[in-house]
C-alpha cells in the first residue's frame, strides 16, 4: 500500500512516467499540486494500474495515457485521509478515515503480512 500525496511539479504533480511501463496497485494518490498538466503523465510509457485511488487533480487525473477509473477496480474518490490539518506533512495523519470506501477496497490478493 502506497501513498502520493502533497507533491507539487509542473507536468505530473503526482507522477512523470518517462519510457517506462510500471505496474501499480492499491496506491492513492491524491492532494498533489499540478502547474501544467495532470496528476499522473505518461510520456511514452504504458503504466498499468489496478486497485488505485487517483483524485483531485486539476485540470485532470491522467495525461498521456487512458484513464483507468472504472477498470481493475480504480477508483477516483476522496480517500478520507484521518487528518491533513498539521501545516507539516509530516505531522498528517494519513490512516484511512472510518468513512472512506477505500477501506477493504485494495487487491485481496494482497494481504498485510506479505511484507508489501
Amino acid at each position: 500500500n502506497v501513498i502520493v500525496s502533497d507533491n507539487t511539479g509542473r507536468v505530473g504533480g503526482a507522477m512523470m512516467l518517462q519510457t517506462s511501463s510500471p505496474t501499480m496497485a492499491n496506491v492513492a494518490i491524491a492532494g498533489n499540486t499540478v502547474y501544467i498538466i495532470t496528476g499522473i503523465y505518461a510520456d511514452s510509457s504504458t503504466p498499468f494500474l489496478s486497485y488505485c485511488d487517483t483524485y483531485g487533480h486539476v485540470p485532470d487525473d491522467y495525461g498521456g495515457m487512458t484513464d483507468p477509473t472504472g477498470s481493475d477496480s480504480n477508483l477516483s474518490v476522496d480517500p478520507l485521509f484521518f487528518d491533513t490539518s498539521a501545516s507539516e506533512t509530516l505531522d498528517w495523519d494519513l490512516h484511512l478515515d472510518t468513512a472512506s470506501i477505500l477501506i477493504d477496497a485494495g487487491d485481496p490478493d494482497v494481504h498485510a503480512d506479505a511484507g508489501c
